[in-house]
C-alpha cells in the first residue's frame, strides 16, 4: 500500500507498511486525518499548528484546492480512502 509523505515541497512515494506507529513516526505526532477530494485521505499532526511547527506550504495548497480552509504544519501523508479504511479496520 502506498503512501505520499509531503515535505518541504517535496513528494516521496513510500511503500512501507502502514501502522499507527509509523503514520505518527511520518507527521511526528498523534494523527489527525483529513478527508480530501478524489478519494484521499491526508494525515496530518494533530498538533502541528500548536507545536509551531513549519507551513507546509504543498500540503496546504493541496487542501485549500479541496475546499479545506486551513493550513498544514509539518509533514503530512497522503493515502488512498481504501489504504486509509483498511488500516483503521485492522
Amino acid at each position: 500500500m502506498a503512501k505520499y509523505i509531503i515535505n518541504n515541497g517535496h513528494m516521496l512515494k513510500s511503500e512501507t507498511s502502514i501502522s499507527l506507529h509509523t503514520l505518527q513516526n511520518d507527521v511526528g505526532g498523534p494523527i489527525e486525518p483529513i478527508i480530501l477530494m478524489g478519494n484521499r485521505i491526508m494525515i496530518v499532526d494533530e498538533e502541528g499548528k500548536m507545536k509551531q511547527k513549519e507551513i507546509n506550504r504543498c500540503a496546504t495548497l493541496i487542501a485549500n484546492l479541496d475546499g479545506i480552509e486551513d493550513v498544514i504544519a509539518g509533514t503530512a501523508v497522503i493515502l488512498t480512502a481504501e489504504t486509509y479504511h483498511a488500516f483503521i479496520n485492522s
